[in-house]
């Protein structure tokens, strides 16, 4: 099982390279990360067990899903570009599924012929639905993940749909301080965005096709503190785009974290990440809050927050 499904992982990297060589993207909305997390983490986390928060990044992390959540996620640009989005997640025959809706919402801007001249003015937005799926087989995980992009430039409008597929591994690493779990280190890889193009008119933008790969090492844990520190490599080959990022997060009675991560790519400045989120278990019911900022050279300083209920 493990083989064939490692022999269909190359034919796909093979297959959306071929496709998917040279020129531009479109449905950038793909590549924005809703969870507050996974952001301040460098946005990665493809090594990660992280139930709803892998969404975007891993959908074998989906797995985890141990209860169902709720999940309210807010990211607004000082250029009043703002992402909002809300998540349903459940455990479901032995893995874990889940479903979500999100919107992006751009300011007016001016149109303009091909002489120069004002011609009015333009809207944007974005609708994206994904519903998916994870499981797991003794130490190794797999998911996936259906979206539907909805794109709309004032009267015209573009509809697409793309694929994600995952996996993940936990093995054992050297042990630096007694662990809970035998299996302190997991490895994962995504495949993203596989998937139809985005067309105006008569001019098509294939999809942000993105492959991943990364790490996750629990450096210790006992019933106060935890440390987890992460690493993921990406490229978009579509684009011509290879990253690295890397994270670090703190975690006291699995109900205070504070997270740090930075990522970096070619011909682009490095961001840093800096986050907090907090657990309170009100009755039968885990209230949640992440908030992450980092700056951005070209829209200032941003923030997301997420704020859910588990159940």
């Amino acid at each position: 099982m493990i083989r064939k499904i490692k022999v269909f992982f190359i034919i796909l990297v093979i297959i959306s390279v071929k496709l998917y060589s040279e020129g531009l993207t479109g449905a950038d909305v793909l590549l924005i990360q809703p969870s507050a997390s996974s952001t301040a983490l460098g946005e990665g986390g493809t090594g990660r067990f992280s139930g709803l928060d892998s969404v975007g990044i891993n959908p074998a992390g989906l797995c985890s899903v141990s209860m169902r959540r709720i999940l309210f996620s807010h990211i607004e640009w000082l250029s009043d570009l703002k992402y909002d989005s809300i998540f349903y997640s459940q455990p479901l025959l032995k893995g874990g599924f889940f479903a979500s809706f999100s919107y992006f919402n751009q300011p007016d801007f001016d149109n303009f012929n091909l002489d120069g001249l004002k011609e009015g003015t333009l809207n944007a937005s974005d609708f994206l639905f994904q519903s998916g799926y994870g499981y797991m087989w003794g130490k190794l995980a797999a998911g996936t993940i259906l979206k539907i992009i909805n794109r709309n430039l004032s009267k015209y409008s573009s509809l697409s749909f793309a694929l994600d597929f995952g996996m993940l591994l936990k093995t054992r690493f050297i042990k630096l301080y007694k662990n809970y779990e035998d299996n302190n280190l997991s490895l994962g890889v995504s495949f993203q965005n596989f998937g139809t193009g985005i067309k105006f008119v008569n001019k098509s933008f294939p999809l942000p096709l993105t492959l991943r790969g990364g790490f996750n090492y629990k450096i210790f844990q006992n019933e106060k503190h935890s440390l987890d520190i992460l690493s993921d490599f990406k490229v978009l080959p579509m684009d011509k785009i290879t990253g690295f990022s890397g994270g670090l997060e703190y975690g006291f009675k699995n109900k205070g974290f504070i997270r740090f991560g930075f990522s970096s790519s070619v011909n682009t400045p490095t961001r840093f990440y800096f986050g907090l989120g907090g657990r309170h278990l009100y009755r039968k019911a885990l209230l949640g809050l992440d908030i992450t900022v980092f700056p951005d050279p070209i829209f200032g300083t941003n923030w997301i927050w997420n704020m859910g209920v588990e159940f």
